[in-house]
């Protein structure tokens, strides 16, 4: 069984989405990016007894983790202060599991929970699951296991093929960087990765690709590296620039490219702004400028929304120091009139 207490890490600034998306009970939610369940679980305890949840999630391994976790969620537990798991209730939150025949493939029902396994940017199509819905919530961030163990090259800490799809669609990374022009690798590498040298890395990509297919994210890090040993004439085997690895721009511009992520994101908030319930709250945590300007931007100028944070909300210095990821995160929220 597993202890889902100590097993997994608190989602990212939970008091402060908890405070600003404010559950109630009988609300229903929509968790745009359900990963371990984190979020839904604590959500869960505060709109008991019948409020509801759909959970979106693209990586087969996380879903999984989540319906076990869900299942394996212990009907009453007594914790320290710190721990922010406090409102399971004598019944547990999932203390019985209904899996149902559906529809919809990649659906898979539970008691308050159903897991979607499909992209958030098709939120629309799935609003009449829900008799209403209350809050909708979506973390940006990748999760540490998504990093780590996927296989499926979101890092260069480790040489796996270069993929970087959160699911099975789209066009992979190795595509991208076998496929694209100079002039299209430099423009994605200056958008999406706000990279100062996006053209002179797009060359050496093109450059190198000629020898041969670059497969791996060993390969391609090792591009950008020495890139950059040549251009700051040094032989150190990682040139750190300000602290900062010389392909985190890089990759992050790929894999935003990969997965539309920005797209997805203009999206999920036009779609999301129009099924969302008079009264209820999007709260979006993003992690780099770009996706943030776009949620700003968004708030201020949609018709239906009056923004509720006026100033992003930030993780405290102790959230930080117990969860590096969350470092960069930034969480803003809206109600529809």
């Amino acid at each position: 069984m597993l202890n889902v207490l100590t097993m997994y890490h608190n989602p990212v600034m939970i008091k402060e989405v908890l405070e600003e998306m404010n559950p109630q009970p009988g609300e229903n939610f929509i968790d745009c990016t359900l990963g371990n369940a984190g979020h839904t679980i604590e959500i869960l305890g505060r709109t008991k007894p019948d409020g509801r949840i759909l959970g979106f999630e693209l990586d087969i391994k996380a879903s999984g983790e989540a319906k076990e976790r869900l299942q394996e969620l212990p009907c009453h537990s007594k914790l320290s202060k710190s721990e922010e798991w406090s409102n399971f209730g004598e019944e547990g939150l999932l203390s019985r599991v209904h899996p149902v025949k559906s529809d919809k493939v990649g659906a898979k029902q539970f008691n308050r929970v159903e897991i979607i396994e499909d992209n958030f940017r098709n939120i629309k199509k799935y609003k009449n699951k829900l008799p209403k819905i209350d809050g909708i919530l979506a973390d940006l961030g990748l999760r540490s296991g998504q990093i780590e163990e996927s296989g499926k090259g979101f890092s260069f800490n480790a040489d796996e093929p270069l993929d970087m799809r959160f699911g099975s669609e789209g066009t992979s990374a190795e595509e991208i960087v076998n496929t694209y022009t100079t002039d299209e690798l430099a423009h994605i590498f200056r958008e999406y990765g706000e990279e100062k040298n996006y053209q002179h890395i797009a060359k050496e990509i093109v450059k190198a690709r000629k020898n041969k297919p670059i497969k791996t994210t060993g390969e391609l890090a090792e591009i950008i590296l020495d890139f950059y040993r040549q251009k700051l004439k040094t032989k150190k085997e990682i040139p750190w620039l300000g602290g900062i690895h010389p392909a985190t721009r890089i990759f992050q511009a790929l894999r935003i490219e990969a997965n539309d992520e920005l797209g997805a994101l203009k999206k999920l908030l036009e779609d999301g702004s129009e099924i969302l319930s008079p009264g209820g709250r999007i709260g979006i945590i993003s992690y780099h400028s770009l996706e943030d300007r776009i949620v700003k931007r968004f708030y201020r100028t949609s018709p239906q929304l009056v923004v509720k944070t006026k100033k992003p909300i930030i993780p405290s210095e102790e959230e930080v120091k117990k969860n590096r990821r969350a470092r960069s995160a930034k969480f803003r929220v809206a109600i529809k009139e």
